[in-house]
């Protein structure tokens, strides 16, 4: 599998994507790879059916909507297509064949796709998506200057089951709806990482240097491009030269996600704790010895436990708040970097 995943010209090979049986496809890489142009690419030939473009808000998605931003650009000079983006209302956009006359967009015929953001989809709920085949949801992780949206792993799973209904069901017994997840490798504290259950996944291929890993009956594929000629080549160009940013050459060219991550995540030896408190699915250990330092790993070991539900959250915080002291001090260390997102999220981080 690791010799097709690159294209001669060094860029990720795209095609694998839409023939990949999975229902969900994730696509992590370096910046410039070629991700969002081969998805593109593939969705101007109509490999993907009828789709829905997204962003996270509505602020990237009306950018499409300027020629000079239009995403499609690059494709379209490359190919000889045409498509661009149409205001549908407010915060959806048509994608069309059309033309710019005199700095106007002209659309032509009926929209091959629809651009939505995640952040007011909630706004359209009841929307009949039957009559599309795939969702491409560029830059799904954020970056570290964007905004959060609330809730916004339970907002993906809405949207996602809003729009495949019940096709897979009798008597339509149609495939479900294709979700094509696209980002650069900003930050593993990704709420749809975290909803799609994949932190954990994504964290061993890391250490194992594993590309690609089908899983989840099938319905889920990871593509880590780790080892992108792109990327190397990149490093030679001026910026990464003068860039004084280690985590960001690391995100851009390495793959490698923040350094923030893997802060405090090391192997300690379990015996030399006794569980102190489970919250949700993660439990916090206090040393035998040195009752001011704390381990968190996954599982529920302790007998007093809180759920995360927004009553019992603000309990814990409460009652345990010594812990988020313990977290600024550097005394509180996690087993895997999968734990410390879960953790963090209970304190809104």
């Amino acid at each position: 599998m690791k010799k097709q995943l690159y294209l001669d010209s060094g860029y990720v090979n795209h095609s694998l994507w839409h023939l990949d049986p999975a229902a969900f496809v994730l696509c992590l890489g370096g910046r410039a790879t070629g991700k969002t142009y081969g998805a593109l690419w593939d969705a101007a030939d109509g490999l993907y059916g009828k789709f829905i473009y997204m962003r996270r808000n509505d602020t990237q998605l009306s950018a499409a909507k300027i020629p000079e931003l239009n995403p499609f650009k690059r494709v379209n000079a490359d190919k000889g297509t045409d498509l661009l983006f149409a205001p549908l209302g407010k915060t959806v956009s048509g994608i069309y064949h059309g033309a710019v006359v005199d700095g106007q967009i002209r659309p032509s015929g009926d929209p091959v796709g629809i651009g939505v953001p995640l952040s007011v989809f909630s706004n359209i709920r009841g929307v009949d998506g039957m009559d599309y085949q795939t969702i491409i949801f560029d830059e799904f992780i954020k970056e570290a200057h964007e905004r959060p949206i609330k809730n916004e792993g339970e907002a993906f799973l809405n949207m996602y089951e809003t729009l495949n209904r019940n096709r897979e069901l009798p008597p339509l017994n149609q495939a479900p709806l294709k979700c094509l997840l696209l980002a650069n490798t900003n930050d593993l504290r990704s709420p749809i990482l975290e909803a799609l259950g994949v932190i954990d996944i994504i964290e061993s291929m890391i250490k194992r240097g594993q590309e690609y890993k089908n899983c989840r009956n099938g319905m889920l594929s990871i593509y880590l491009y780790q080892d992108s000629p792109i990327s190397r080549a990149k490093q030679k160009s001026a910026l990464y030269q003068v860039a004084n940013s280690a985590d960001f050459s690391e995100m851009a060219l390495e793959n490698k996600f923040s350094a923030a991550n893997y802060e405090n995540v090391r192997s300690l030896p379990l015996r030399e704790f006794s569980p102190l408190v489970t919250m949700g699915n993660v439990t916090v250990y206090e040393h035998a010895g040195d009752t001011g330092m704390y381990y968190v790993v996954e599982g529920k070991k302790a007998q007093d436990q809180y759920t995360e539900y927004p009553l019992s959250l603000r309990a814990f915080r409460a009652d345990y708040f010594y812990l988020w002291e313990a977290m600024l001090d550097k005394r509180l260390f996690y087993s895997s970097a999968a734990v410390k997102v879960r953790f963090e999220r209970v304190w809104n981080l």
